[in-house]
């Protein structure tokens, strides 16, 4: 892509659709694989489950980036709120905070309570 493709709304809206997408990979693999189990059964499974991934679908689709995306849902429960993020931010910001998307989860429950606070005011 070149730059001006890269900062067009056309790949603001393919970032928020993959940054959704990736997010609904994370939720059903943390319920139909994980069965909301962590740690130890997880190490075991992502490679895995990456292994069977990464020829037909590519990187994207690593042990480590498996395991973003299941960070991803288990911070963010609510798919809306995901959709709503993605419009701002792309999957790219998501990796640079690692797997402490538990910091902007609390960030964006402090924004949405500023807002609910602010319109119960006016």
């Amino acid at each position: 892509m070149n730059s001006v493709a890269n900062d067009g709304p056309e790949a603001r809206g393919l970032n928020a659709a993959l940054v959704v997408l990736y997010w609904q990979i994370g939720q059903r693999i943390r319920t139909d694989i994980l069965r909301y189990q962590r740690a130890e059964y997880g190490e075991e499974i992502l490679p895995t489950l990456s292994a069977k991934l990464v020829p037909e679908f590519g990187q994207g689709f690593s042990s480590r980036n498996l395991a973003r995306m299941i960070s991803l849902a288990d911070a963010f429960p609510d798919q809306q709120i995901v959709v709503t993020l993605s419009r701002e931010l792309g999957w790219c910001h998501f990796v640079e905070l690692g797997s402490d998307f538990g910091f902007l989860a609390r960030q964006e429950r402090i924004v949405v309570g500023r807002s609910r606070f602010a319109h119960k005011v006016s």
